[in-house]
């Protein structure tokens, strides 16, 4: 059954494009008689739902399900991951594409929709407890990078997921001024030292009240898993009593070579 004209000219007015693959998505699928979302068109949402059901290479787990944790995570600081599918190294993928989208793009329908695909994967995340006084919190961008763009993305996403899943979401990990280098650049025991003498607890993080709470981290991607544990040690250090995190992908372990 056709869908309605009003719908369809609706969307060919609005010109909404795909954000995986830049497609009028209004065009893409009025012309195949159906309205699909106006965020990825319909070919990129079957590649993405085909992307969650790759299985992953060290585990064999549907990747939506992997709960492989990267060599970072040693320390015990973070309780475990959730995440929505892998990260390919090498580009391409829907998923990959997303996250190079949120990363240049301030688009808040984008953000609302991984936030909503998280929410769903988080509630039914074996072990994952989000308690009503869970607070959400996220990886600082580098300054260079927000002064660039003019927005931090894990800071956006992790906004939408607080508003998805009605919880407060507070800036309780702070970059260091000046201090650092880019993690892409560094080998992962670098990523790991770097990451330690960069990120530093909130000004304000005694006020927050952490202590004994649930905290859900939130990154774009986690790669090597650095930039996270350190941010996770941190949390555990002001008190939290459990702190899991949430990004769009990871890398398998032993994969992974650049990023966070």
């Amino acid at each position: 059954m056709n869908p309605p004209l009003a719908k369809i000219l609706k969307n060919v007015l609005t010109v909404p494009r795909c954000a995986a693959c830049g497609a009028l998505i209004a065009l893409r699928d009025a012309c195949d008689g159906l309205c699909g979302s106006d965020i990825i068109c319909r070919y990129c949402r079957a590649e993405y739902e085909r992307a969650k059901l790759e299985p992953c290479p060290d585990c064999g787990a549907d990747a939506i399900d992997c709960a492989c944790l990267p060599p970072a995570f040693a320390h015990g600081n973070a309780d475990g991951i959730a995440q929505l599918a892998l990260y390919r190294t090498g580009g391409g993928g829907v998923p990959n594409k997303l996250i190079f989208f949120i990363k240049s793009n301030n688009d808040r329908r984008v953000y609302g929709f991984l936030a909503a695909e998280l929410e769903r994967r988080i509630t039914s995340t074996p072990g994952f407890s989000l308690p009503q006084n869970a607070l959400i919190t996220y990886v600082p961008r580098s300054r260079e990078a927000v002064a660039e763009y003019g927005f931090d993305q894990a800071k956006m996403l992790a906004q939408s997921l607080a508003k998805a899943t009605e919880r407060k979401c507070l800036p309780l990990i702070c970059r260091t001024r000046g201090g650092g280098s880019d993690q892409k650049s560094l080998d992962k025991k670098g990523r790991g030292e770097n990451a330690a003498a960069i990120f530093i607890p909130s000004a304000k993080i005694a006020e927050y009240a952490v202590s004994g709470r649930t905290i859900i981290l939130v990154d774009d991607v986690i790669t090597s898993g650095a930039s996270v544990a350190a941010c996770a040690k941190i949390l555990r250090e002001a008190g939290a009593g459990a702190v899991w995190c949430a990004a769009v992908c990871k890398t398998p372990k032993g994969k992974g070579t650049g990023g966070q």
